[in-house]
């Protein structure tokens, strides 16, 4: 997939354990594909449209590892060649139906979209011992920009998640926010706040160190959190567009086990986390129909909208604002 209205890379579209015997139907990057599993167990990724009538493949089923259209049984193998027209006789004549690369990792199946090549990026921890992880998937009803800049929009917790992140005594802090560019991604360090002003901070953390946040493309957001000077979560998020309307994500928690006691904390963390990522889904989605509803009109910025730009840039593959001027304030929040 070449559209460029979406940036190249590596975007999650599904879980693994999403994909088993039957087909599924997905969409990415403004374009719907099937999944499939063939013979071998391996994911394949073909444009969901049979090339001889434009029935949805994902109708269909899965026969020896090729997938068989619903209307009149061709059947394409994980390369898109046609491996059989039933009732046809003599050679098979050369017909494809289009795919796209897809690779499986961490869980998760990614699909390529433009022309880079980079690789699939490894989340912080994994691969070491004595980890717990866990994977969420979450979609929202806006352009996967918005999405990200929500993720790192520091001030919008007093407000869109008062008591349960920020605003809970009415308490400010001052927080040492920096901003800089490192090796082609965007990091952000928030320092300062020994313990967020929230009951998710109350109860599963204090005495934060603070946390370091890389940002990538073509939409990755891995936030790692320090309790006394160790590691205490790691968030990375996975984001894929969906379309110009909607954002696939897939967060990835990962703690350490701590002799079971990680166990505990996501019985009382993962409830107040989903509330937490329900907000956004309702601002998110609210906001972006909201300015569509007005004719899509250039919305107003602060100097507290210092992401924005980075992220565009970054999405476009170009060097951030912060590259040049990194960015280094204190806000009381």
């Amino acid at each position: 997939m070449n559209d460029t209205s979406y940036p190249s890379g590596w975007f999650p579209i599904a879980t693994s354990k999403e994909l088993k015997k039957k087909p599924v139907r997905k969409e990415t990057c403004g374009k719907a594909v099937v999944l499939y599993r063939t013979k071998d167990g391996s994911p394949a990724c073909l444009y969901d449209r049979c090339p001889h009538r434009s029935a949805p493949l994902s109708s269909g089923r899965v026969v020896d590892g090729d997938i068989e259209c619903p209307y009149h049984g061709w059947r394409f193998n994980g390369e898109g060649r046609c491996t059989l027209i039933p009732f046809h006789e003599g050679e098979l004549p050369s017909r494809f139906a289009p795919t796209i690369p897809v690779r499986e990792k961490h869980g998760l199946i990614f699909a390529h979209h433009g022309n880079t090549d980079d690789e699939i990026y490894t989340p912080f921890w994994v691969g070491e011992g004595k980890t717990m992880r866990r994977i969420i998937p979450t979609v929202a009803k806006t352009n996967l920009l918005s999405v990200m800049e929500n993720i790192l929009d520091t001030t919008h917790t007093a407000f869109t998640h008062k008591n349960l992140m920020r605003g809970m005594t009415g308490k400010h802090q001052d927080v040492n926010i920096a901003l800089s560019e490192n090796d082609g991604m965007l990091q952000l360090i928030l320092t300062g706040e020994k313990q967020q002003d929230g009951l998710i901070s109350k109860l599963t953390e204090s005495n934060r160190t603070g946390s370091t946040t890389n940002i990538l493309a073509p939409g990755i957001v891995e936030a790692v959190y320090w309790h006394n000077e160790k590691i205490n979560i790691v968030t990375t998020v996975f984001l894929s567009p969906v379309s110009e309307d909607e954002t696939r994500g897939f967060i990835v928690l990962t703690t350490n086990k701590n002799h079971g006691l990680a166990y505990l904390k996501a019985a009382v963390f993962l409830p107040i986390f989903n509330k937490i990522i329900r907000q956004d889904q309702d601002i998110l989605g609210a906001s972006h129909a909201n300015w569509k509803s007005f004719g899509s009109p250039k919305n107003a910025v602060s100097p507290l909208d210092y992401m924005r730009p980075n992220l565009e840039a970054l999405l476009q593959r170009q060097e951030p604002p912060a590259a040049k001027e990194p960015l280094s304030f204190v806000l009381k929040i």
